[in-house]
Parts: C-alpha cells; sequence; structure tokens
C-alpha cells in the first residue's frame, strides 16, 4: 500500500480519473460512471498459522505451516455495514498479514483506514493487511458522489477444534449406591435410571447447566430391571414391568399401555418400539398392542443376551429411514470362548407402506471389532457410534475403562477413539457405570461406587453457529 492521502484527495481523485472523453468528433469512446457504492465480496487466500507440537524429549514446541482460506465465508450485511466470518478461522492463525480478494459493485474504489489515523490507503489485492483488530473499509462510486464504510472483523477461535475437555459435574452419594444404571438424555435434562436391588430408581438434571441432581418420585414401583431397557421413543419414556409395558412423559407419572411376554425394550425408531423376547425381536407401532416378529438375515445364535444396546441413526440420504444397530454379548456360560461382543444391523424406513428389512449379522469378518466387555454401553457422539465397557467377559482380556472405542459406520469396524479418552481422575466400578449424549453435544459418563459425573465436550460441537447470509 505505496499511495497516502486524506479523504478529500481521495474524492478529487476519483473525479479528475473519472472524467468523460466523450466529445462531438468523437463518441465511441466513453466512461460510465455510477453513483451507488458497495462491498459486494471478501474472500481470503493462503494465511499463515501457528501450530503447537512436542519435541521427543516431550518439551512444548511450534512451528508455522500455511493452509488456503478461501473456504471461509464472509458475511456482509449491507444494512448494517459489517463483513465478518461466521466461522472462526483456526485457532494459531496469523490475521496480522493477510492478503484478501475485495470486490465492489460497477468497480467502485475501495481505501482502508490506517489503523492509528484517519489516513486512507488504496486497496491492492497483493498487499497484506492487519486484520487483528476491525478494520475500516470504505467504497466510494465511479462519481465520486457516494460513499460507504464498512467494518470487517475477522473472527479467530482461540480453542483447538477437536480438543476435548472433562469436567467433574458432581459426586453424588445416590447414584454411588446403585447396582445397575442407564443414561438417557430428553430435551434439556439428563436423567439416570438405575436399580437398588429392589426397584428402579429415578434421577435427573439440567444438562446444560446444572450439578445438583435430583431423585424423582414415580407414581408406580418400577421393577428392578426395568432401568435396563429404559428407552425414549416420540417424547415419551418406555420400559417393561413386571410384565406390563409402561409409558410416561416426565419419568414420573406411569401407566400402563399393554401386556406383554418381551422381557426388556431394545430401543425405538419413528413410530416403531422394538423388545426381545427370548432370542426373538419384536416391534409394536401401538405402544403394545400388537407385537410383530422380525426377521433375521444372520445365525440367531449370535443375537446378544446381555449387556444389549440398540442405536437409531437416521440416514442422511432419506430423511424417512433409519439405521438401527443393536449391540451386546452373549452368555458368558454358555460362550466362554467369545471374545468379540455381537453386532447386528438393519435399515428401517418409516414412510406408510415401507418395506420391513431383516435383521442383518455382522460376524467377525474385520479384525477392528468390539472388546466384549461388561456392561457394554453405546451411545452416539459427533456422527458416531462410540463405546466403553468394564472388564473383558471370556477369553477377551480387555481391561475395563481404559478405552472408548468407536465405529464411524454404524458398528461394522470399530477402532479406539482418537478424539476422546476418558478422564484422567475417573473413579468408577467395572461394573456399575452408564455413558449418553445430550442435545447439547455433551458426552457423560456416571460412574457407580464413586458417585462421579463426568461431563465434557468437544471444543468445535460448543461453538455458536453464527453463519447467517445477508444480501444488499
Amino acid at each position: 500500500m505505496k499511495r497516502i492521502f486524506k479523504p478529500l484527495a481521495i474524492t478529487i481523485s476519483i473525479l479528475v480519473s473519472l472524467t468523460s472523453c466523450l466529445d462531438e468528433d468523437d463518441s465511441y469512446y466513453y466512461t460510465t460512471t455510477y453513483e451507488d457504492a458497495a462491498i459486494t465480496s471478501f474472500t481470503l487466500g493462503t494465511l499463515n498459522r501457528v501450530m503447537h507440537t512436542k519435541t521427543s524429549s516431550g518439551e512444548d514446541s511450534t512451528y508455522v505451516t500455511t493452509y488456503d482460506a478461501s473456504g471461509y465465508r464472509f458475511n456482509i450485511d449491507q444494512k448494517n455495514n459489517v463483513i465478518y466470518n461466521g466461522d472462526s478461522l483456526p485457532v494459531g492463525t496469523d490475521i496480522t498479514k493477510i492478503v484478501c480478494n475485495i470486490t465492489s459493485k460497477n468497480s467502485g474504489v475501495i481505501v482502508i483506514k490506517d489503523m492509528e489515523s484517519d489516513t486512507l490507503r488504496y486497496y491492492s489485492s497483493t498487499d497484506s493487511i492487519d486484520f487483528s483488530e476491525a478494520r475500516q473499509i470504505s467504497v466510494y462510486s465511479t462519481d465520486g458522489e457516494i460513499s460507504r464504510a464498512y467494518t470487517v472483523r475477522i473472527g479467530v477461535h482461540n480453542e483447538v477444534a477437536d480438543s476435548f475437555k472433562w469436567s467433574l459435574n458432581a459426586v453424588n452419594e445416590q447414584l454411588a449406591s446403585l447396582q445397575g444404571m442407564k443414561a438417557v438424555s430428553k430435551g434439556d435434562s439428563l436423567y439416570v435410571f438405575g436399580t437398588d436391588g429392589a426397584s428402579t430408581l429415578v434421577y435427573a438434571i439440567n444438562a446444560d447447566n446444572g450439578t445438583e441432581w435430583s431423585q424423582l418420585a414415580t407414581s408406580v414401583t418400577l421393577a428392578a430391571e426395568a432401568y435396563k431397557g429404559m428407552t425414549l421413543a416420540n417424547g415419551a419414556f418406555y420400559t417393561i414391568s413386571n410384565g406390563m409395558l409402561m409409558k410416561s412423559a416426565d419419568a414420573m407419572t406411569w401407566e400402563q399401555t399393554a401386556s406383554t411376554t418381551a422381557t426388556r425394550i431394545l430401543g425405538a425408531s419413528g413410530s416403531k418400539i422394538y423388545a426381545i423376547d427370548n432370542g426373538n425381536i419384536l416391534a409394536t407401532s401401538d405402544e403394545g398392542a400388537t407385537w410383530t416378529a422380525e426377521t433375521l438375515d444372520g445365525n440367531a445364535d449370535m443375537m446378544p443376551t446381555q449387556d444389549i444396546n440398540m442405536i437409531c441413526t437416521p440416514l442422511r440420504t432419506n430423511k424417512d429411514a433409519n439405521y438401527l444397530m443393536l449391540a451386546g454379548n452373549r452368555s458368558a456360560d454358555t460362550y466362554a470362548a467369545d471374545t468379540a461382543a455381537v453386532v447386528w444391523g438393519k435399515v428401517d424406513e418409516t414412510y406408510p407402506n415401507a418395506i420391513s428389512h431383516s435383521w442383518m449379522e455382522y460376524g467377525y469378518n474385520s479384525k477392528h471389532v468390539l472388546p466384549r466387555m461388561e456392561n457394554l454401553c453405546i451411545t452416539t457422539y459427533d456422527n458416531t457410534l462410540i463405546a466403553i465397557g468394564g472388564d473383558g467377559i471370556g477369553e477377551c482380556k480387555e481391561e475395563g475403562l481404559t478405552s472408548i472405542y468407536a465405529s464411524k459406520d454404524n458398528g461394522l469396524v470399530w477402532r479406539k477413539y482418537e478424539l476422546v479418552s476418558l478422564p484422567d481422575e475417573m473413579i468408577s466400578s467395572k461394573k456399575v457405570f452408564a455413558m449418553t449424549s445430550d442435545r447439547f453435544n455433551y458426552l457423560w459418563i456416571i460412574c457407580g461406587e464413586s458417585g462421579q459425573v463426568w461431563k465434557g465436550r468437544l471444543n468445535r460441537l460448543g461453538w455458536a453457529d453464527n453463519d447467517n447470509v445477508f444480501t444488499e
């Protein structure tokens, strides 16, 4: 930026440079001037970024790399004359030397105000600009009559996108005393259903900012095993207790919907609730009035009988279909040689008159299997299935609560989760614990015996979405 001038000087310069050369003898060559002024686009080029790493000796170190920032969209608010990026640039980006491409309507002249004075400088697409603080960029119409000043702000994240932070939410003696538990998220609340050995108890907390857990009084006494099948379907909780399908909108007032021979609910998808009955999978869409047996494409002996989880995830290619994943363990007494959990899956289409697909057995074709762990807990997080478990069962020698396993293909292939590890200071029974995620993108782990409740989130999943679109 070599040319420096005052506001009056630029106006004069524009008027002089745009004086028409048209005369009576030469009507072919002319210059058209316009009386409007606006910036129409703002894009970035290649930027520098400072990265942090550790040396081979474990000491902190940094290095500089570059990346193409042209994909970061900048919003131009023509009403308030503000230009900003809805998605902040990655942490460590150097915004003191930015080369950007700015275009104006009808080729209006663009100038940039100095950071420490009223001096204006011509904008050049090859010169770097310091955006470490908000900058004023103005555009002048080609007739020199109109100008518009914009405030440009470039946001940079202060956190590493894929960094995960755990915090100890609470230590609760009531949760510590439970002999089994399952966590379920609904709306703004997180619920823990657990057993004291005689019945199922219910505890709740505000998932976003709560720290105090409350025990909820239930209108009926739920069976001790009812917590295992606790499922959220169409905004209500369902479970099976003493041979009855039970329903509650608030986890406190429960009603019987139908009697059933099913032993526990597996999960829900759309209008269907799935349950298991003597190794058979059943489905109901009328709250248990009628049940339909599901078909299996695989060996029925490979169905799980304990530590069962069913996860429902929407298909990205079809809004009226979900993918169901069923995982758990076979009997430790009958199948002592198993080293991996058994996994099944199916596509569940929810539109009227849809075809009912069979459940498919995944088998052990992949070397990347889910270990056969006691009290297996599976949930979805960041579009990924993640699982934790206690000590290995039978021939599986996995040490309990040491790793998180993840699957990005609905349970076919499992690997240790690279983005998240368990809290270093977590203390828990390896037989009693629960894990789930909520709508605020928090991941929760509730620990038996210690009563610790851990809560964490990937940084980028907590960032606000400010990517609004403005037009003229």
